[in-house]
């Protein structure tokens, strides 16, 4: 299933990057011209009701920024603030839509209040607002769809733009880095894309799940869709980058709403928060001026690998005194599987699911991936182990049936 395409997708721009200068021609802007590109598509815009073509076009424009390197955040703060000089400069009817489209979508809320600020000062000035600006964007219903297993999740956010249904849809893959989202983009006709939605459910054995937290779906999907980043080009197509900036403001209005909810701040990540982000990414010599730094503090992956074996640890501990297979053999296989957890499966150490016991099957019995075992052993470990996650991940006797099946090459 795939979600609804823009109507007026801007031309890529060929052989530059924007603010380059490179291969643009001798003494051309490429910034500037592709404001001027854009210009047009936003002040189409104006009259929508609907934000899917302007939140479209802001996706586009933030991918395109959005080197996705090292310097990829500092990179697209910096462009981000020369679009603002461009807009203010140059007075087009493009601009308000631009500005509210990038403070709607742009992450740091400093970058959106600046880009606010700048809309509301040229409507005053008797710019005209976009008709789709004037509506918030409000989330109304959850569809999700998932198996028993946790390996597949398929989502639709409903949400209300004023008198527009909007619809959101997320399809996640529990077994690609822990949870990663295949697919996502707005839909224009949200009962249709349920329609399809559920039939494909049926075909794939998913069920819905009516008593889906909203929240905590919407954190699942925001996590898939950061995971995403680390997808192989070929996995994913060339506008998958634009949909991802979209479809995470929209479910950071469901996640900023739940904190206004529980009294605590809007903004996910605070001014500080980013702050610190850019001097990570900036490297150690960049830290400000006058700030101290700890030469004998750990590193950051010191300490995730320090949490990382505590918890293999214990939890294998916990494994072996209870089911009471205490040899050399057995300890190794938990080690491995809860590692292979950990670092592939999101830390969900005691999920197991059809696909991913075949994936640790394969994993395990790799050459490289410990030390030989017989096939035979390896399944009867798998066995014991399905049977003690069982209870821990609340699975029914059937889908424990299933699971042994599964082992057993039924």
């Amino acid at each position: 299933m795939s979600p609804v395409s823009r109507k007026r997708k801007p031309k890529k721009l060929k052989n530059r990057q924007p603010g380059s200068g490179g291969q643009a021609g001798p003494g051309s802007d490429p910034l500037l011209e592709l404001y001027v590109e854009l210009e047009r598509p936003f002040a189409d815009t104006l009259e929508t009701a609907s934000p899917i073509e302007a939140h479209s076009l802001g996706g586009y424009l933030l991918d395109l920024w959005d080197t996705q390197d090292d310097a990829g955040r500092q990179r697209r703060n910096e462009l981000f603030y020369a679009w603002l000089d461009l807009a203010e400069d140059r007075n087009g009817p493009g601009a308000v839509p631009m500005l509210r489209a990038l403070a709607f979508l742009i992450d740091r809320p400093d970058m959106r209040r600046d880009a606010e600020t700048l809309a509301d000062r040229m409507v005053a000035d008797g710019f005209t607002e976009p008709e789709w600006a004037k509506h918030p964007v409000t989330v109304t219903a959850l569809h999700r769809y998932a198996d028993a297993f946790g390996d597949e999740a398929n989502m639709l956010f409903e949400f209300t733009a004023g008198n527009d249904k909007v619809g959101l849809l997320v399809l996640l893959d529990g077994n690609i880095f822990g949870g990663t989202v295949m697919e996502t983009g707005l839909v224009d006709d949200p009962a249709a894309a349920l329609k399809d939605l559920n039939e494909d459910a049926q075909e794939e054995g998913l069920v819905l799940d009516a008593d889906a937290d909203l929240t905590g779906a919407a954190l699942d999907a925001w996590e898939g869709l950061d995971a995403s980043l680390d997808l192989p080009e070929h996995m994913v197509d060339e506008d998958f980058g634009a949909r991802r900036w979209v479809a995470q403001a929209w479910l950071r209005t469901i996640i900023e709403l739940a904190d206004e909810t529980e009294d605590e701040s809007e903004d996910w990540l605070s001014d500080e928060d980013y702050a610190e982000l850019d001097d990570a990414v900036a490297g150690p010599g960049a830290a400000r001026q006058g700030e101290d730094t700890d030469p004998d503090a750990g590193s950051l992956d010191e300490e995730i690998e320090s949490v990382r074996q505590e918890e293999i640890d214990e939890m294998a501990a916990r494994y072996l005194r209870e089911t009471g297979h205490e040899s050399a053999s057995e300890r190794g296989m938990v080690n491995l599987i809860l590692g292979y957890s950990w670092d592939y499966d999101g830390g969900r150490l005691t999920r197991v699911s059809p696909v991913k016991l075949d994936l640790i099957s394969e994993t395990l019995m790799a050459e490289g991936g410990m030390e030989p075992v017989d096939p035979a052993e390896l399944t009867a470990f798998l066995h014991r182990w399905v049977d003690w996650c069982a209870p821990r991940e609340e699975l029914s006797a059937h889908d424990v049936a299933t699971l042994h099946q599964r082992l057993d090459g039924e």
